[in-house]
């Protein structure tokens, strides 16, 4: 990563982190995004140890080259050490750094079926796999359901063939988060509830 800026949310408690990357190293970890897929990140900065676990963050959108934009919630406090010591230290640092000592890998995950199928394997296979997409999230997820969704407005085929896109939000909703104006937006430009 070349540089880190983040924007607090409201609640003050999440942050929307921007991670900047060369457009080669961007373009490697996008050969292995899938829509719900999250990225893994760890800190080789000097505040943790060398052996820090990474720490999987739901990718909210792709839609700038070099740009991966991720969401950050408090991590719980019953978690153990291990588990959030990652984002504990990514939320730690300055806001707008360069060279913050952090490494993206490439996507893990995705929205899939009981098959094992990718959510734009099963929309673009032609196969019926039903023609209502239902999207659910409790929390900082909502990212992932807002790249899919946004992926699936440029992709107007597939959207085409779907009667009906239904985004539930659990925890928080959206107005927890700065996504108002993309549901809003998401409203006006297709068949969203």
């Amino acid at each position: 990563v070349t540089r880190l800026t983040k924007t607090p949310l409201d609640p003050s408690t999440a942050q929307q982190l921007y991670l900047y990357l060369s457009i080669p190293d961007w373009h490697a970890v996008m050969a292995s995004f899938e829509l719900g897929g999250a990225t893994r990140i760890f800190v080789t900065h000097d505040m943790v140890s060398s052996d820090m676990p990474e720490a999987d963050y739901s990718i909210a959108s792709v839609t700038t080259p070099g740009v991966i934009e991720l969401l950050s919630q408090t991590p719980l406090a019953y978690l153990h050490p291990n588990a959030t010591a990652t984002a504990r230290a990514i939320r730690a640092m300055p806001n707008d750094v360069d060279r913050p000592g952090l490494v993206v890998n490439p996507s893990v995950g995705a929205f899939m079926n009981s098959k094992g199928t990718t959510l734009m394997g099963a929309l673009t296979s032609g196969d019926s796999y039903g023609d209502r997409l239902l999207l659910v999230s409790t929390g900082v997820g909502l990212g992932a359901i807002r790249a899919t969704v946004e992926t699936l407005l440029k992709e107007r085929g597939i959207l085409s063939r779907l009667k009906q896109v239904i985004v539930y939000t659990g925890d928080r909703s959206v107005t927890h988060l700065p996504y108002r104006a993309h549901v809003e937006g998401w409203l006006t430009e297709a068949d969203i509830e």
